[in-house]
């Protein structure tokens, strides 16, 4: 059953079952209060009846119409107060008796009443046997308004008793509800929850083997199978990411260059292996810590001015020199920025490539170039190089000086103009031959894809 709909079964059966109680111990209150009623009643009715019975012998006594008269008016009060539809709910016999008696007395006083005041015999025996059956009636009335009484009593202690117990049942019976309830709580709610609080507890300790394998059918039931794909889930992806990362770190490691990726606290989140080899830096270590912490003070003091710019978005790209195996290194530093798709720049990656053989290459190029130079300044006749568009890319002092022209216009001036008209005139046929001539040879050494295709053998 879902906990939803037994919580709810709980709460309904409460509510009717506190209503019920509430009825049950309403009824039984007004049952005592009815009993107590029709004691008291019964009480003053015995009391009612026994001055009736006293009116009676003193009427027969004096035969006085004031004696009557209070006769009569007692006499009404106690039917009246007989007759009350309060009392038709009680079960004594008394009541009934003691009613029909009383509905019997007014024709036996008024038969009475009737009597001359002859004092002959029979006149006399007349009014003795309507005494003696009056003063009956009315002795039975005060019996059984006694019995009324008594029986009253009775059912008031009965009723009492039934109060009592159904006031102690109540609670009793609302307590058991409750403790039900609380059992169910405890072991559908507050034991599920106290194993997903362990569960979580585990998964943050990093322990992804926790399973809850609940079966149960409910809320809990699908919340803990859900958390066991999730789980699951979690696993993939973790073994998924370390798959990645020693992928990218298998790539980077083998990559001729330093490799890290650094957060907008300067802290290093990744470096790969070359930082071992070139720098001494075990990668692992370094991730988490902040890079004048690694690189030093005065390495951070240099970078930290392009690293800001690139932690800004900015591509950088700068060299420095480090010291590896005792031998100075030069080193071409680029920060590519980490930018995200809400524009934010969450870090950059750092890209270090060693150009120590580069550089020297350039400088001894430089230094060809330079040597060259000094050769062909030394000697006394124009020397110069043009491309196929006629353009001076070199000239040495002597031809600069010869035609007057500045070295800054150098390489960019056109061969007509440096050489002017006249002497241009008498270059052109043999600088377009071997212009010619130099077209042909490279076409012969780079035919055009057309031409490749036509001279492949089939």
């Amino acid at each position: 059953m879902r906990i939803r709909t037994q919580l709810l079964a709980f709460v309904t059966a409460s509510a009717c079952t506190g209503l019920l109680a509430a009825a049950i111990v309403f009824a039984a209150g007004a049952r005592q209060d009815a009993a107590s009623d029709a004691q008291a009643r019964a009480q003053v009715t015995e009391h009612e009846v026994a001055g009736l019975l006293a009116l009676t012998q003193e009427y027969a006594r004096y035969t006085e119409p004031r004696a009557a008269e209070q006769w009569r008016l007692r006499h009404a009060a106690i039917a009246r107060a007989l007759a009350d539809d309060r009392l038709d709910g009680s079960r004594s016999s008394a009541l009934v008796e003691l009613r029909d008696v009383t509905q019997a007395l007014p024709p036996l006083f008024s038969r009475l009443e009737e009597l001359p005041a002859a004092n002959d015999e029979f006149t006399q025996r007349r009014k003795e046997a309507l005494l003696d059956q009056l003063l009956t009636n009315t002795q039975a009335m005060s019996d059984y308004a006694y019995q009324w009484f008594q029986d009253a009593v009775a059912q008031r202690r009965t009723a009492e008793a039934e109060f009592r117990w159904i006031a102690l049942a109540a609670p009793c019976v609302m307590l058991l509800l409750l403790l039900a309830s609380g059992f169910v709580v405890l072991r559908r709610v507050l034991l599920p929850i106290q194993r997903l609080d362990q569960a979580a507890a585990a998964i943050r300790r990093g322990d992804m083997s926790f399973r809850l394998d609940n079966a149960a059918q409910d809320e809990f039931g699908d919340l803990s199978r859900q958390f066991d794909a999730m789980t699951a889930a979690l696993i993939d992806s973790d073994a998924q990411r370390d798959r990645s990362e020693q992928q990218l770190r298998d790539i980077t490691d083998n990559l001729p260059a330093l490799v890290a990726y650094i957060d907008p606290g300067h802290q290093y989140r990744f470096a790969n292996d070359k930082y071992r080899e070139w720098l001494g830096h075990d990668p692992f270590s370094m991730v988490g810590r902040h890079v004048a912490e690694v690189l030093g003070e005065g390495v951070y003091a240099a970078m930290k001015g392009n690293l800001g710019k690139a932690l800004a978005g900015e591509r950088v790209q700068w060299a420095r020199s480090v010291r590896r195996e005792g031998v100075e290194r030069h080193l071409l530093v680029e920060y590519i920025p980490d930018t995200g798709a809400d524009g934010l720049v969450r870090g950059c990656y750092a890209l270090s490539v060693d150009i120590t053989q580069r550089r020297a290459a350039e400088l001894e190029i430089a230094r060809s170039e330079q040597r060259m130079a000094d050769l062909t300044n030394a000697i006394p006749a124009m020397v110069g190089y043009f491309d196929m568009q006629e353009t001076c890319l070199y000239a040495n002092d002597a031809g600069l000086r010869s035609l007057g022209v500045d070295r800054a216009r150098i390489p960019g001036i056109a061969m007509r103009e440096a050489l002017g008209e006249t002497v241009y005139a008498q270059h052109e046929p043999a600088v377009r031959q071997v212009c010619r001539a130099a077209a042909r040879a490279s076409r012969a050494r780079w035919p055009s894809p057309a031409a490749r295709r036509i001279s492949r053998p089939t």
